[in-house]
Parts: structure tokens; C-alpha cells; sequence
């Protein structure tokens, strides 16, 4: 099993973590791999990343998940050159997009045994239909501790699994998209990424025309990206020069699939970490008011609007509202949601001290927050004694 392989740089690791950027290369898993980056930068952490299942076989997978609950590491065989980590690390943390590929890299009782805590993130599981996926469940079985990226799957999950769960809400690099202290033309007016209703589609089309403003949206489904990192920076250049940024909670079309639980997904975060004006609708879940629940964090434009100059009117008339809107979101992300944050949440799950890269790291994010306000003629002081 060819495996890419990131060692720390000095020192000796006590993080082992678990990746599929080797396997998947498709934009959506981009921001995920861009966190495993960071914990590579605040952490001693080892990267290891399969580039195809440990097993290729399926059957073969499934036995191994069978021979693995009666007799743990007794599948250890069955993976064709198995590497051996430098044991022992004090966490094992893999991250995954959905149970389904936490299939995929089974079986990982070799890796999680080298570590005196495991972990396992995932990205998102939907209640719809999760008692029904018991299989998939007991994946989970190995790991001390689940990261969920779902609020609203948290406690079924925990009840279904029988594994401590918690909310592990996104984040981004927030100095990255940060347009601050030099911000750029904000020369597109709005830009829709990814899902979109047809009828608003249309309707900001229409608006497009009579205003001659920029709308950007996707016209290619991109299957895969050739680097993850580039991809980010891309985006953040995007963002950074964006008026209003659609957002919607994740997979808003989709309900067959998520069941019409609706989860606060990466567009409010990127888009608030860059400026841009959020526009669309806040999902039904109590967490959004603690991750975004300051003023205008999303101007309200329903799921399937096709009426939506009056959403914007308002907006363009009040250059000032706009502006503190922007400021806002900047200096929020900046001390709420980078990476660094959610790092540390992980660490106190696990009982682990922080390095000292990561107060560093807040550091330039409050001295950046700081700047932003200044500059507008308004204080942090107050959000920072809060943190």
C-alpha cells in the first residue's frame, strides 16, 4: 500500500494522522485537507495518506472488519506493505468525508494501536436512515472519541455507535482569506459556488443583465483538483474580491439525502473570513447563533427566490451598513473560526496541552482582528477579554 508520507519536521511526533488526499482529489474534501495542513503547523503531527484502500477487495474488507471484532490486529496481514509508524503517539487522528470511506481504510487497527488516543472525524452523517447502517457503525468502534461535522447527528450517533461524539463545527485559514490590511477591489458583485436553486439562478441572471453587474457562478462540475493548496488560494482570491456570497445550509437540495436536517456548511465561513456580504439563509440549528449570531451575518433571501433585488436594495442604499457588515464578518472569523480554534477544541477532548505555535498563531489572529477594527474606528477589546 504506497502511502505519501509528511514527517514532522523536528522532534518526535505525537500526532499520527490519517488522511484520503491521496485518494480523493475533489475540491469539496479541499478545505479538510487544508486543516490537516495546519495541525502539521501548530502541532507535531505525522501525515500519512494512503493513495488506494488497504485491502483492494471488498469482500476481503469485510471479513477483515469481522476477524478485526474478535480478534483485534488480527487483519493486520491481510495489508500488503504495511508500513510500521514510529510508535507510540499520543493521538491517532484520522479524517474522513463520510462512514462510507471510513470503509475504504480499513482496517486501521494497526495505525490506531500505536497511539494511546484515537480519534476519528467525520465530515458529515445525516440521521436519515442511521439506525439502518449498524455495518458502518461499528467502524466506529475502534476510536476513544467521534468528531462530527453535523450538529444535529451528534447524540443519535452517539446512542448508535456507543462512542463519546461531539460537534466539530468548520473552520478555515482566516488570515489567509482575510482581504485585510490591503483589501482589494471587490469586483465581483455576487457569486453563487456550488449547489444553487435554478429559479434564483435565473432571477440573478436576469439581475445581472439590467445592472451589468458580475455574477459568478460554476458552468463545469470540477471532479478534481491537481493541489489542494492552490485550489484554497484561488478560492480566497475569489472571496476576497466578492460583494455578496450565497450561502445556504449544506446540501440544501439535497433532502432525500440529509432528510431536511439542515447544517451550517463551508460557504458562511469562507465567505465571512473574505468580507463578502452573506446572503441567503441561516439554517434552523441553535449552534448558528453561537458560531454567527452577530448582525448581518446573512441577509435573508429564501432557498428559491427569483425576487431578489429587494433582498440586495437595501444593501446598496446603505454603503455603511455594508461595510460594518463586511468588518464584521472579518474580525469575527478572524477570532472565532480559524483553524487554530478548532484545533485546540480537539486537544481538550483529548486531554492533550497545546504547543506553543498555537498561541503564536492566535497572536497574529488578534493583532490582525485589532488592525481591522482600528482601522473602521471600532475596538475588539471587548470580543478578546471574551476568548
Amino acid at each position: 500500500m504506497p502511502l505519501k508520507h509528511v514527517p514532522v519536521e523536528a522532534g518526535d511526533p505525537r500526532i499520527l494522522m490519517v488522511s484520503e488526499r491521496a485518494m480523493h482529489d475533489w475540491p469539496s474534501r479541499a478545505l479538510r485537507f487544508e486543516f490537516e495542513d495546519h495541525v502539521q503547523s501548530l502541532d507535531a503531527a505525522e501525515l500519512l495518506s494512503p493513495d488506494r484502500p488497504p485491502i483492494s477487495s471488498p469482500l476481503v474488507r469485510r471479513a477483515s472488519r469481522v476477524l478485526e471484532r474478535f480478534a483485534p490486529g488480527s487483519s493486520g496481514p491481510l495489508v500488503r506493505h504495511c508500513p510500521r509508524p514510529a510508535a507510540p503517539y499520543e493521538v491517532a487522528f484520522v479524517a474522513v468525508e463520510s462512514l462510507y470511506d471510513l470503509q475504504l481504510l480499513q482496517p486501521l487497527s494497526w495505525l490506531l494501536r500505536s497511539a494511546r488516543i484515537s480519534v476519528c472525524f467525520i465530515d458529515e452523517v445525516w440521521r436519515k436512515g442511521l439506525a439502518g447502517r449498524k455495518g458502518e457503525l461499528r467502524l466506529l468502534d475502534p476510536f476513544d472519541h467521534v468528531l462530527v461535522g453535523t450538529a444535529g447527528t451528534v447524540e443519535e450517533l452517539a446512542e448508535l455507535s456507543g462512542r463519546p461524539c461531539s460537534y466539530l463545527p468548520p473552520s478555515v485559514d482566516a488570515m489567509s482569506l482575510c482581504p485585510y490590511p490591503t483589501p482589494p477591489p471587490r469586483v465581483i458583485d455576487i457569486y453563487s459556488m456550488g449547489r444553487r436553486s435554478p429559479a434564483t439562478h435565473r432571477a440573478l441572471l436576469d439581475l445581472a443583465d439590467r445592472r451589468n453587474w458580475f455574477y459568478m457562478y460554476d458552468t463545469i462540475a470540477v471532479r478534481g483538483v491537481p493541489d489542494h493548496r492552490e485550489h484554497r488560494r484561488h478560492l480566497a482570491g475569489l472571496l476576497r474580491r466578492t460583494r455578496y456570497f450565497l450561502a445556504y445550509p449544506g446540501k440544501v437540495d439535497a433532502v432525500a439525502e440529509t432528510g431536511g436536517q439542515e447544517e451550517i456548511g463551508f460557504r458562511y465561513f469562507e465567505g465571512a473570513a473574505a468580507g463578502a456580504v452573506l446572503v441567503g439563509k441561516a439554517p434552523a440549528s441553535s449552534w448558528f447563533e453561537k458560531l454567527l449570531g452577530w448582525p448581518d451575518a446573512v441577509i435573508p433571501l429564501p432557498y428559491g427566490a427569483t425576487e431578489v433585488e429587494p433582498a440586495l436594495a437595501a444593501l446598496e442604499a446603505d454603503p455603511v451598513r455594508t461595510e460594518r457588515a463586511r468588518r464584521t464578518n472579518v474580525v469575527e472569523s478572524l477570532l472565532r473560526h480559524d483553524h487554530v480554534y478548532r484545533w485546540a477544541e480537539v486537544l481538550r477532548r483529548v486531554g492533550l496541552s497545546e504547543l506553543p505555535a498555537m498561541e503564536l498563531r492566535r497572536r497574529q489572529l488578534r493583532e490582525l482582528a485589532t488592525a481591522v477594527s482600528r482601522e473602521a474606528g471600532t475596538s475588539v477589546d471587548g470580543r478578546l477579554r471574551g476568548l
